[in-house]
């Protein structure tokens, strides 16, 4: 059941016009799945901010060169985490992919839109650009927005081609798997 979420989450980036309001019960939902993400030392130091008012949406449309359909998302969840732990990224990256896999879920498109690494048109710092923008203080750290809404159109899910035995390793790198643990349809590594 979780590998066919895995298979059907794809990064939207398309929404139904009109900005279609995401049900409170569904936003629940995405929060719950960021908030159960594994966490290093179980500090559960990860941080959620949901932003729905339009005119801020517009604004985080311009937080990176990759955010443009924020503008025309029904919602978009910030994810921060303190500083306090080496291990921000890795706790807000965990809680991403599994918001990304929870709005599969719940019928809807996410797709995570970096903030560290990334860069701005104006050639800015994003994180710097979102901290101002929502009031998040400087000890907690952005990873990334997912903007979220309702799927303009349905993506094919992923293939089996997708699984390359190749990148696989068994004990020793450069080892292939055995041909048992491999998914039936997947490609024979040569």
């Amino acid at each position: 059941m979780v590998l066919e979420a895995i298979k059907k989450r794809r990064s939207i980036r398309k929404y139904v016009p009109g900005n279609l309001p995401v049900p409170p019960e569904k936003i629940t939902s995405l929060l719950e799945a960021g908030f159960y993400a594994p966490t290093a030392c179980n500090r559960r130091l990860t941080e959620f901010l949901v932003v729905t008012k339009r005119e801020k949406l517009e604004k985080l449309a311009s937080a990176t060169k990759w955010s443009l359909m924020i503008r025309k998302a029904s919602l978009c969840i910030v994810v921060m985490c303190k500083k306090t732990t080496e291990y921000w990224l890795v706790d807000s990256a965990a809680a991403t992919e599994n918001i990304l896999l929870e709005a599969v879920n719940q019928g809807l498109g996410a797709v995570w839109v970096a903030i560290q690494g990334a860069e701005r048109e104006d050639g800015g710092d994003p994180e710097e650009y979102v901290r101002n923008l929502l009031g998040i203080p400087e000890d907690m750290g952005v990873l990334c927005l997912i903007s979220v809404g309702f799927p303009a159109k349905e993506k094919t899910p992923h293939t089996p081609e997708e699984f390359d035995p190749a990148r696989a390793h068994w004990n020793t790198y450069g080892t292939p798997p055995p041909p048992d643990v491999l998914p039936p349809e997947a490609p024979k590594q040569t």
